[in-house]
């Protein structure tokens, strides 16, 4: 067990204690609704004239995602002197890409009390996750590209590793009547990605298979908030999705025995593809003074039309393979946050 994974339950545990309290702190003042915003009364609608300001908010999040791709990476033959393929060992569903740190941050300017421009940005930089397999002479790839190379067929150990980098900006207008906010505005969301598999035959050498993937995608969104608060205590409830446009590109190469032999030369393929983005978080929060505001909550992210290293992988070996972009792929990410709101 890793150490992330041996803190978790401390973490639990510390924020399961921090909402007791803030239950216990509330209950000892006036019971009362009121209008929220990311936890806090930021449009006050409690007074009459509530007037331009600024709020800012600072998250850190702890996120993990699906593979996205279950493609068929390593097999066994029967040996190295037949080329029948035997049980495939491993796919690209082995992998998890487990929860990793992360930030967001918001600022924004309230005009009135029904009115309001923000910009926001969130960022996960190193998903990843590997594997080992270990065989006696009877591993390789699938396909014609494994039959055609010396270290990726009949090998004996197959490292496969996977990385992925996520950046996503908003610019949004927010118009508000009561406790309801409806959000519309731009995202720019990009998602980087490295893909390798690195094999060794203890009778040739090492080989690499490695990918590279680049995503940029750009849109409107529409979405909506709700939010309420009972003295200290509140939560609100935001989400939103939109169709994009995405600017996708991947280059990939395998190396065979000596390093710097390429069984396939550097390849390259871009295209542009719709994409669909769509988020939610719900979250509690606790008003510790009347300009900041606790918050912690839970968040879903679903990114559809991208193209992902692994699914680039291609086992055939012509003058075009490698070059065909594959970018109807996509991917769910979820975790929790927490952080704290400041209105000026």
């Amino acid at each position: 067990m890793n150490r992330r994974a041996r803190m978790l339950p401390a973490r639990l545990a510390l924020l399961a204690s921090w909402l007791a309290m803030c239950a216990i702190a509330s209950a000892a003042d006036d019971f009362y609704p009121s209008f929220t915003l990311f936890g806090k009364d930021i449009f006050d609608v409690s007074e009459e004239n509530c007037g331009p300001g600024l709020y800012g908010l600072k998250e850190t999040m702890f996120w993990g995602r699906t593979v996205g791709s279950g493609r068929v990476a390593v097999i066994r033959v029967n040996d190295e002197a037949t080329a029948a393929p035997g049980a495939p060992v491993f796919a690209m569903s082995d992998l998890a890409m487990n929860f990793q740190p992360g930030m967001r941050i918001v600022t924004g300017w309230r005009q009135d009390s029904q009115r309001a421009f923000e910009v926001s940005y969130f960022g996960i930089f190193n998903w990843h996750d590997s594997a080992v397999v270990q065989g006696n002479n009877n591993l390789a790839l699938p396909g014609d590209l494994g039959l055609a190379s010396q270290d990726f067929f009949a090998d004996d150990e197959m490292r496969l590793s996977y990385r992925s980098q996520l950046n996503n900006a908003e610019a949004n207008i927010i118009g508000t009547d009561g406790n309801f906010s409806l959000i519309g505005g731009f995202r720019y969301l990009s998602l980087y990605e490295k893909f390798n598999i690195r094999s060794t035959d203890l009778d040739s050498g090492t080989g690499d298979y490695r990918i590279r993937t680049t995503n940029n995608l750009f849109g409107g969104q529409l979405g909506a908030r709700f939010g309420r608060s009972y003295g200290r205590l509140g939560w609100d409830a935001t989400g939103k999705a939109g169709l994009f446009g995405n600017s996708a590109s991947e280059w990939q190469f395998v190396t065979d025995s000596v390093p710097g032999s390429f069984l396939r030369h550097r390849r390259t393929a871009a295209g542009a593809q719709l994409a669909f983005v769509g988020d939610i978080n719900v979250s509690v929060t606790y008003r510790l003074f009347s300009f900041f505001t606790l918050r912690a909550g839970y968040n879903l992210l679903w990114v559809d039309g991208v193209a992902l290293a692994p699914g680039q992988l291609d086992f055939t070996n012509t003058a075009a393979s490698g070059t065909v972009l594959r970018s109807g792929d996509g991917f769910f990410a979820h975790g929790v946050s927490a952080g704290g709101l400041a209105d000026w």
